[in-house]
């Protein structure tokens, strides 16, 4: 078994890797190259700090590594790790991380993150016997915007944000967005993210929406404006040209966030925890 960066790969077989490995997956799905090429474009992914394991000249495992400031050290975000069926019981993730931490610390990286499902008792074990900690709980939620008995906000303008002022922005969070739906995956994904606000008068809420899905990166209601119709209102919006709406990551100690979401239609499906490792 050999250990290697990930830049001498292409796409392709990155992705064949990468559905192997949750071919068998308790959440089912596949993945398309275009779709992991531009979710690894938003995490930041750099391929020369990305590892996997080769045999006979086919990956065996991966692990996709975004790098950038987080909390104010540079970081790197684990943004896949996939072991194909045939390769497991071999210790491949341990082994890839103890190839890449050096390379990490080589380029100033103080910490690393992750994401994990909470009932995915393997890889958190996996995990931290490598040495990440759990951080937070974060909760994933999906499906059809309702506002039948919910007060919204009349003679307001909802609109496209173009130039948006995130130090304002910021000020409306409850919560700091986890490292894929934070300000710098946002500018990342270009114009496949759009910034809408709900306006009377001045800004009373915001949310950053996917062009072509209803995944939904950020949302907040200016904290004097709450409970006021607003965020309602714009949801009731956002979701006119989805049938759905997916709003993942959000963190659990929020009680005005979830009960929001649970106001307006939204089902919490996944749940799964903030992991982080000191270098």
């Amino acid at each position: 078994m050999e250990l290697t960066t990930l830049e001498q790969f292409s796409i392709e077989s990155l992705t064949n890797c990468f559905n192997e490995a949750f071919s068998d997956y308790f959440i089912k799905f596949v993945a398309t190259p275009q779709q992991l090429a531009d979710r690894w474009h938003r995490g930041r992914v750099d391929f020369s700090l990305s590892g996997g394991a080769v045999a006979n000249g086919n990956l065996q495992g991966i692990i996709m590594s975004g790098v950038d400031a987080w909390n104010g050290q540079l970081t790197t975000y684990n943004a896949a790790t996939g072991v194909i069926p045939s390769a497991r019981g071999k210790k491949l993730t341990r082994q890839i991380y103890d190839y890449l931490i050096p390379k990490f610390e080589a380029k100033g990286i103080k910490q690393c993150t992750l994401e994990v499902i909470q009932r995915n008792d393997v890889a958190i074990h996996v995990y931290e016997k490598i040495g990440f900690r759990k951080e937070r709980a974060i909760l994933c939620f999906s499906g059809a915007v309702n506002t039948t008995n919910l007060k919204t906000a009349n003679n307001c303008l909802i609109k496209k944000i173009e130039n948006p002022d995130w130090e304002l922005l910021r000020s409306f969070w409850d919560f700091k967005p986890s490292w894929e739906n934070n300000h710098s995956a946002v500018k990342k994904a270009g114009p496949a993210m759009e910034v809408w606000g709900i306006f009377d008068g001045e800004l009373k809420g915001y949310a950053v929406k996917s062009l072509n899905s209803g995944y939904i990166a950020q949302f907040g209601v200016k904290k004097e404006a709450r409970e006021q119709g607003y965020g309602a209102s714009l949801f009731k919006r956002l979701g006119e040209k989805n049938e759905t709406l997916v709003i993942n990551n959000v963190d659990s100690r929020s009680e005005n966030t979830l009960n929001f979401l649970h106001r307006i239609g939204m089902k919490n499906k996944i749940n799964q925890y903030e992991m982080k490792m000191e270098l």
